[in-house]
């Protein structure tokens, strides 16, 4: 019967495997080998079988008191995560923790998917806590469960904020990743006010702000077309003494394209290539584009310094280039940033426009 049930298990049919390991033992006296029964558990959670782990975890921790192997227990976390099954996932954590083996994110992740699969919101903010304590560090792929809860529940968003308050008031460490994710369902809904008011609430609850904590707020002023907030928080985030990364950048050229005068682009990409960083595609295209609707002969210069970083035209970049190829026959400036913003038929409010975000500070 063992050498069935081995076989069972490595032809991925664990619900065969359970049902003969236990008719077996339910109908003789002989008990099967302890390896049989951590076979069967193995085999189930490889197959995200969520009642045959449930069913086996029982057997080999709870009734023969083995101890599955770190491996074991991450795969039957991912099948915890599949099916909400938090609370066996706090009982693999803690037999992770018997085995002398430091919690990592990859741990903690997929028991906080699980309370988000059944709608716990509070236990899953929990598990940020937990994770700050733990001195491990989450990401935003770690909140992306509690992202989509909070999109899809009405009055999540400030149901979660109120959980927030309340974890710090009973001494909690609250992560800023916490924060984030609240930001970034507001966000997704196009509740930017939401969003603002949840930063400023930021200091209440002990969290810093970090570079995503901007990055977020950046994609809702795109979404809104708002440059003068940006600006304003672009002043806050360098006061906090953060530095852009690409992100930021590709955000405030995107912003900076939605707008009728549009030259601070050029000043934030030159300002990006001077930290170091390599514009991604997505900005060269942006960038050509927008050009060649106002008809400014920057196009081409652009189009010219994509192809220097490597990059070769998108087929709908070269649909657009087609279709404006009269503008790219133009002579390119010497450089991005004009003489004059007569040029493209912005006049002193272009050249003010400049001047004002070269300036340290932001006009707030």
């Amino acid at each position: 019967m063992e050498v069935t049930i081995g076989k069972a298990c490595k032809l991925h049919l664990p619900q065969l495997a359970l049902d003969l390991a236990e008719a077996f033992e339910d109908s003789s006296v002989r008990r099967l080998d302890v390896q049989v029964w951590v076979d069967v558990l193995a085999a189930c959670a490889t197959n995200l079988w969520g009642e045959g782990v449930s069913r086996s975890w029982q057997k080999v921790v709870k009734e023969l008191n083995i101890t599955p192997d770190e491996g074991c227990c991450l795969l039957i976390l991912t099948t915890v995560a599949r099916h909400g099954l938090a609370s066996l996932g706090l009982e693999v954590l803690q037999v992770i923790k018997g085995l002398n083996v430091a919690w990592e994110e990859y741990h903690i992740a997929p028991i906080l998917e699980a309370f988000c699969r059944v709608g716990n919101v509070q236990q899953a903010f929990e598990m940020l806590s937990l994770m700050r304590s733990s001195h491990i560090h989450p990401t935003t792929e770690t909140t992306q469960p509690l992202f989509e809860v909070l999109c899809s529940l009405p009055g999540a968003i400030d149901e979660a904020w109120g959980i927030l308050d309340e974890l710090h008031q009973k001494g909690k460490i609250i992560d800023v990743t916490a924060l984030n994710v609240i930001l970034q369902a507001a966000i997704a809904i196009g509740d930017l006010q939401t969003a603002l008011g949840a930063y400023k609430a930021a200091q209440s609850l002990d969290v810093q702000p970090n570079i995503d904590t901007f990055n977020l707020l950046f994609a809702g002023c795109i979404a809104t077309e708002q440059r003068q907030l940006a600006d304003r928080l672009l002043t806050e985030m360098r006061d906090a003494h953060i530095r852009p990364d690409v992100r930021t950048y590709e955000r405030l050229i995107t912003l900076c394209l939605t707008q009728v005068t549009y030259e601070d682009a050029f000043f934030y990409l030159e300002e990006m290539k001077a930290a170091g960083h390599v514009p991604p595609l997505a900005i060269y295209e942006a960038l050509v584009q927008k050009c060649i609707h106002t008809g400014d002969p920057r196009a081409q210069l652009a189009l010219e310094e994509m192809r220097e970083c490597g990059y070769e035209p998108t087929l709908d970049l070269k649909r657009v280039l087609n279709a404006g190829a009269g503008s790219l026959t133009q002579p390119p400036r010497s450089g991005f940033t004009s003489a004059g913003g007569e040029q493209q038929g912005e006049g002193a409010e272009a050249e003010q426009g400049r001047r004002r975000t070269r300036s340290p500070r932001v006009v707030l």
